[in-house]
């Protein structure tokens, strides 16, 4: 992955996650506003948790931490989770809108995290070293 490519896929992770957390407030919000809010409290304590890990993890991609890989990787499940009980509501255009922002970002963190993997293996490859 050359310089240009690692910058668009930061870039693209941080889209993907800025809009779940737009996505999952809003969700979140909507919920709160439905007649049955106490039906809807699972997928209200999942918008939560989402929100907070996607922004966590916008954080530590923004700083490079060295423990970016294994927040991505809580973000990823959080977002599959949270996406699956989202779409449990197809009547709900708020749930419908979280779960496609949830799916996207699981995806462009695994397309991330591969990126990041290969062309660690390549450098690590390169140079000799196996860690």
């Amino acid at each position: 992955m050359n310089n240009e490519q690692g910058k668009s896929a930061v870039r693209e992770l941080r889209e993907a996650l800025t809009e779940c957390i737009h996505r999952c407030n809003h969700c979140f919000t909507g919920c709160l506003m439905e007649d049955d809010v106490k039906m809807m409290a699972e997928c209200i304590r999942l918008d939560r948790d989402c929100i907070e890990v996607c922004a966590m993890a916008l954080k530590f991609l923004y700083k490079g931490s060295r423990f970016q890989r294994e927040v991505l990787m809580l973000c990823k499940n959080v977002c599959i989770v949270c996406g699956e009980e989202c779409a449990k509501y197809p009547q709900m255009d708020h749930c419908q809108r979280s779960a496609e922002a949830c799916r996207v970002a699981a995806e462009k963190i695994d397309a991330f995290l591969s990126a990041h993997a290969e062309a660690h293996a390549a450098k690590g490859s390169s140079t000799g070293m196996n860690c």
